[in-house]
């Protein structure tokens, strides 16, 4: 399967995609160097958004810095795959840390394509663009329930769903420890509060 039918079939059929990208056989290096391309992808992204549409001034200087953006999406996707794996098999799934990276790592490729779109059209005509861009959540979501139901091999997409709370569950409280324990909680608090 060529690299546009993949993409229509994941946005047509999510289950089918992930079904094949599940079987194909990726050595773990390929997949570590697919998580950067992504993710080198992504940051590439940001950067022209936020030189096509500046942030307000209420967001911090980091988002426009597409080497954080890089970091921190390498790393999440990264740390996404590992605790969707332990929580899908916690609930019952079989899936694998390599077929959890495959699918997370496609999702994303698909989502940059995506997104791409919609920043040409939110720069040509802001109100389509704008409903485009919630519609590419949406139908990013779903497309997640079905590639961690089949990359799970769960027996519904209800099932699918509670997996994926969780892992966002887990996701965030792992984040904040991990946060505290480094001290960024701390940041410009006094000592004496």
């Amino acid at each position: 399967m060529n690299w546009s039918t993949l993409f229509m079939t994941t946005i047509r059929m999510p289950d089918h995609a992930a079904a094949y990208i599940k079987g194909l056989e990726l050595e773990r290096a390929v997949l570590w160097m697919g998580i950067l391309a992504v993710s080198a992808m992504g940051a590439v992204f940001t950067g022209l958004t936020v030189m096509m549409l500046p942030l307000p001034p209420e967001f911090p200087r980091l988002f426009a810095q597409p080497f954080a953006h890089f970091a921190a999406g390498a790393g999440g996707m990264v740390l996404f795959a590992h605790i969707l794996t332990w929580v899908g098999r916690a609930l019952g799934g079989t899936g694998s840390l390599d077929d959890m990276t495959k699918l997370i790592i496609w999702l994303q490729a698909v989502r940059v394509g995506l997104q791409s779109f919609g920043l040409l059209l939110l720069v040509s005509v802001p109100v389509l663009g704008s409903f485009y861009s919630l519609i590419t959540v949406i139908l990013s979501i779903w497309i997640l329930v079905q590639f961690i139901r089949v990359g799970h091999s769960l027996p519904g997409s209800g099932t699918a769903v509670v997996v994926l709370i969780a892992t966002f569950v887990g996701l965030i409280v792992g984040t904040s420890l991990l946060l505290t324990l480094i001290g960024v909680g701390s940041i410009g608090l006094s000592p004496n509060v």
